[in-house]
């Protein structure tokens, strides 16, 4: 019995074996490693190469807080213990940004679809080269449009545009700075910059206008309700709310830049992104030395099972 319990520890695989068992096989790990490594090396050379471009905003209070309703509710606020502070301003501007209604007006106010997809826009001809991607050629044979031109040479659909440009951008908030960044991350430095300052551009005239339309539709109905209304509390109680819209119209129509205030805007980045050649090819090196430590530990333990049953 003593007999065949010092076979077995004499078979476990200890340090000192270990050591041993990797300076057998060291031809073999070096040689993974190195060809694991170039591999890593040139699959970081073939990815494309992405530039991010970031700008830094800040949110600014909503115009109904300026008015004397605003003041009403702030003071309430702050007896009760509740906040209406910026953070919550910042997260409704966060994702108004990122909503697919904002998006698509600004790709198509802006006109972002030949840039969005640079490789099926003819630019000297002006017009959409036919998508020859398998996945396309896939999609119009399952839909029956294998050969219909019209179908080819089609715009890309704005569901799609939507899809890529969100994939591509990027809204943070930072608690700590109470600031909003916006990051586009493509394959021209000069495109990314330019489309995070056309987003904040885009996003200040598309809340402006909104709330403009809002105020205005709410002076129209305050005005309606004067003209319908007899008891004078009620009528001095409207001509009071008609009276904050108007002050709220004018400071929608003072601010230069109306929800997003720049701190720093985007500018052309001269470093990429992605990929991280560096860090792809090291971890293309380590993954090839484990791999095949791995591989050289099992094939000894195998091969020590096999002569333990004969």
């Amino acid at each position: 019995m003593n007999m065949i319990l010092d076979n077995q520890l004499d078979q476990s695989l200890g340090p000192r074996k270990f050591l041993l068992l990797i300076r057998c096989n060291a031809r073999f790990i070096i040689g993974i490693t190195a060809a694991t490594f170039v591999a890593a090396a040139l699959l970081s050379l073939v990815l494309p190469v992405k530039y991010r471009a970031q700008a830094l905003i800040a949110a600014r209070p909503d115009p109904s807080t300026n008015s004397a309703l605003g003041s009403v509710q702030r003071s309430l606020a702050s007896a009760t213990g509740l906040s209406t502070g910026s953070d919550t301003r910042s997260y409704e501007l966060i994702e108004t940004i990122r909503s697919e209604r904002l998006t698509r007006d600004l790709i198509e106010s802006e006109i972002l679809l030949p840039e969005l997809f640079h490789e099926r826009w003819d630019e000297q001809e002006s017009e959409w080269k036919s998508d020859r991607s398998v996945a396309a050629s896939l999609k119009r044979l399952l839909s029956g449009f294998g050969s219909d031109d019209e179908q080819e040479n089609a715009a890309p659909s704005m569901a799609f545009a939507f899809e890529k440009f969100d994939q591509a951008r990027t809204v943070e908030f930072s608690p700590k700075t109470r600031l909003i960044s916006i990051s586009i991350e493509w394959s021209d430095p000069d495109i990314a910059a330019d489309w995070v300052n056309r987003t904040i551009r885009h996003t200040n005239a598309y809340l402006l206008n909104r709330d403009e339309r809002e105020t205005l539709s709410k002076l129209d109905y305050y005005k309606k309700q004067v003209e319908q209304e007899s008891a004078i509390n009620i009528r001095s109680n409207i001509y009071q709310l008609i009276q904050n819209e108007y002050e709220t119209l004018a400071t929608l129509k003072a601010r230069e830049e109306y929800a997003l205030k720049t701190v720093d805007p985007a500018f052309v980045p001269s470093r990429k992104s992605r990929p991280q050649r560096r860090v792809i090819a090291t971890m293309g090196m380590v993954l090839g030395f484990l791999a095949s430590i791995g591989y050289v530990v099992l094939r000894d333990e195998f091969r020590r099972s096999e002569s333990d049953t004969v």
